[in-house]
Order: C-alpha cells, then sequence, then structure tokens
C-alpha cells in the first residue's frame, strides 16, 4: 500500500503488506545470478503458498479454437490477448 513510511511507489493488487515477504521480493529484484535468484524466487513460491496470501476462488476461462490451416498463433503472455503476435500469423493452404 502507499504509505509515507513504507516509501511505496508501485501498485500491490491484493493490499498485502509484511516485511518477510518485502525482504524476499526486494532480494528477487535485485539479485542477479540466474541460480540465485531462482532460489529467492522459490522461496518467495513457498513463502505465498504457506501463508496463502492468494487464494483463487475462481479461474477466467479463455477458450480459443484455431483452424489447422492457421499458422504462427502461440501460447499467449500472462497481460496479452490471444491475438498478442496476429501480425505473424498467416493461412497455409
Amino acid at each position: 500500500m502507499a504509505e509515507d513510511s513504507s516509501v511505496f511507489g508501485g501498485r500491490i493488487d491484493t493490499g498485502y503488506a509484511n516485511p518477510e515477504f518485502d525482504a524476499l521480493w526486494s532480494r528477487h529484484l535485485t539479485t542477479i545470478p540466474i541460480v540465485e535468484r531462482m532460489q529467492v524466487a522459490t522461496q518467495l513460491v513457498n513463502y505465498v503458498a504457506q501463508q496463502l496470501i492468494v487464494l483463487p476462488i475462481s479461474y477466467r476461462m479463455e477458450p480459443t479454437l484455431i483452424s489447422n490451416r492457421l499458422s504462427g498463433p502461440t501460447a499467449r503472455h500472462l497481460l496479452s490477448t490471444q491475438a498478442w503476435n496476429a501480425e505473424m500469423w498467416d493461412v497455409v493452404r
């Protein structure tokens, strides 16, 4: 949450604030070697799972039908649409 005491200027959708989690997240953002970074990421995932910070009660379904005559579609990214790379699609004849 945005507070003067936390000097936080970003956005947390859940509103969750915890010094232990914040420290892990900060380590994740500042760790460059990939092996160490993945170890911190694993700690973050374990923390979230153990503390039940996020408990989804529903999932957004996005069924997608694609013709076998269409080449180019791939899995979408988290914040994109199904047609995120549509400029690369082509019809196979």
